[in-house]
């Protein structure tokens, strides 16, 4: 289902995605500058939410990684600082605005948020089931 929310922003280009801008006003600005374009319309969501929602897809599709189950917190506060120190650079203007940072910046933390739900869900189950006792 993740993987599904994680493409759906890029399956609308295929549609007129004027019909959709409103379902995804309440989660992305959406200013012009900041969002792709494809053969002259105006993605549904602003180039980080792009790569935001392709790392969530990436997250649910991927196998647990061995290494969430041991530095999954450090993992997402790692990928959220850094998309949060690209922000404040593009925003104070310390370098421009450039969509395949805020893409790569928010995929890295879409895809780590998702990583860690995942690696969280597994591990749950398995305690439950008693293979991750001792």
């Amino acid at each position: 289902m993740l993987a599904f929310v994680g493409v759906m922003p890029w399956t609308f280009i295929a549609f007129d995605s004027s019909l959709f801008h409103p379902i995804f006003k309440s989660f992305c600005h959406q200013l012009p500058e900041r969002s792709l374009f494809f053969f002259d319309t105006q993605m549904v969501v602003c180039s980080r939410c792009a790569g935001i929602y392709s790392g969530i897809a990436l997250g649910a599709i991927t196998p647990s990684l061995g290494f969430m189950k041991r530095f999954g917190y450090a993992t997402v506060w790692t990928a959220l600082s850094i998309a949060l120190l690209d922000y404040i650079l593009q925003n104070f203007f310390l370098h421009s605005m450039n969509h395949a940072s805020r893409m790569i910046t928010g995929a890295m933390a879409g895809w780590a948020v998702t990583a860690l739900l995942f690696s969280s869900i597994e591990i749950s189950v398995n305690s439950q089931q008693g293979y991750g006792e001792n």
